[in-house]
Parts: C-alpha cells; structure tokens; sequence
C-alpha cells in the first residue's frame, strides 16, 4: 500500500534517503529497468547537491556510469565518469581514485580504445591490490581482459578473466562469475578452442538462468553459432583521450 511504503520513507533523514536511492537504482540497472534506474539517479544527484554531499555526487555519477554502460551508450557514461574521476583526484582517497579509474577505463574499452582502457585500468588495478580491494581487483581484470581482447591479444585475456573468476567465486558473486566465464569462453573461441568455449558458456547460461538475468539470451546465441562464427577480435584504432 502506498501508506505504508511511504511510512518507513519519511523517517530516513535526506542523506540516508539518498543513500538507499542510489543503492535501489543500482539494484534495477541490474535487472536492465534502465529508465526506473535513471529517473531514481537524477533524484538523487539533484538531492545530493542539494545538501552539499560532494561524497554522494560521485557515488551518483559512478551510478549513471555503470547504467548508461549496461544499455550500451558509453558516450554518455563517459563524461560522468571523467567527472567522478576528477572528484576522487581532489579527495586524494585511494579507493574513491580507483573507482574513478576503473569507471574511465570501462568507458574507453567500450568505445574500442583499449590502450588508453588499459592505461587506467592498470593504476585502478594497483591500487585495489594495494587496498586488499578484492571486488575492485575482480571487476578492472574484466575490464583488462575486454581490452587485451580488442587488441587482439586473447591469450593475456585468459589471464586477467581466470583471475577475476577466481576472486568472484570468493566473493559469491554469481552476476560477475557469469561474465566471466562468458568473457574466457570468447577468448578461447579466438584461439580456435570450440569445446573449452562451449562448455565455459553452458556454465554461464546456467548462473544466468539461475539469476533470471536477461543476458542468458546472449550466451543462448552464442551457443547456437557455428563455431566458425568466433574469430579473434581486431585491434581497434588508438587515439589519446
């Protein structure tokens, strides 16, 4: 009833209510609700500058990152990352830098230029390792392998999507094991590896089936393909940011 929804609503303060808006816009970016997603997001960016909260600001435009991302517009993404990036220099907060690293470099691998991905993927990724960061070392290394797939280089990518894997089954993250075992089935298919990507997609259709994820429909076609149809990815052109 709407009575009721609103009740416990009202007695969060503004900062907390910003706070479990954000986090229940990330959880629907999660399941493709993009538009829901990004109407709660501007609410919140708009709440957070508001009060002053410069701290939620960033955790915001880090939101709308990963949600333009996910439905494929990282022209769009990219600018809230740039800004999120250059709020994390001014803190001088080691994690608050990596995030922000980790947001650019995910931007640039997907609009195809994968060296300078590479380049901020490799400091975020210093950076969490120093941390003890295990999500953030989980997350970048997908975003390193991506990369070195565009460059044509599947073989390193294998090594960065094992590592990540390793580090999601740790975590008990079944969203992001999924990926990267779709992600090391595609590296094995540039190598001509049919059956290792076949069975290393099975395994992520099945996490993602089990979550009820709209991306099981991605791998579904994968492995309908003729085997013929994986060839290595070309190296994109590369140009300064």
């Amino acid at each position: 009833m709407p009575g009721s929804a609103a009740g416990p609503r009202s007695r969060l303060g503004p900062a907390a209510r910003a706070t479990a808006t954000r986090r229940l816009a990330d959880a629907l970016s999660r399941l493709n609700r993009t538009k829901e997603a990004l109407g709660l997001l501007h609410e919140t960016l708009r709440a957070c500058r508001d009060l002053g909260d410069e701290e939620g600001v960033r955790e915001v435009r880090l939101s709308l990152v990963r949600v333009y991302g996910s439905c494929g517009d990282p022209r769009r993404a990219l600018p809230h990352a740039r800004l999120a990036l250059a709020m994390a220099e001014r803190t001088e907060d080691p994690l608050a830098l990596a995030d922000g690293l980790t947001s650019v470099a995910q931007q640039w691998e997907r609009l195809g230029e994968h060296t300078v991905a590479l380049a901020h993927a490799r400091r975020a990724l210093t950076l969490y390792t120093r941390l003890g960061h295990l999500d953030g070392r989980a997350g970048i290394l997908i975003n390193m392998g991506r990369a070195e797939q565009g460059l044509g280089r599947p073989a390193a990518a294998i090594g960065h999507y094992e590592v990540s894997l390793d580090l999601d089954r740790v975590l008990g993250d079944r969203y992001r094991e999924a990926h990267a075992l779709e992600h090391l089935g595609d590296a094995h298919a540039a190598l001509g590896r049919s059956e290792q990507a076949r069975a290393l997609w099975e395994k992520a259709l099945a996490l993602f089936d089990g979550l009820h994820h709209p991306d099981a429909g991605q791998v579904r076609g994968k492995l309908r393909a003729p085997a013929a149809d994986y060839s290595p990815v070309p190296a994109s052109s590369q140009h300064s940011p």
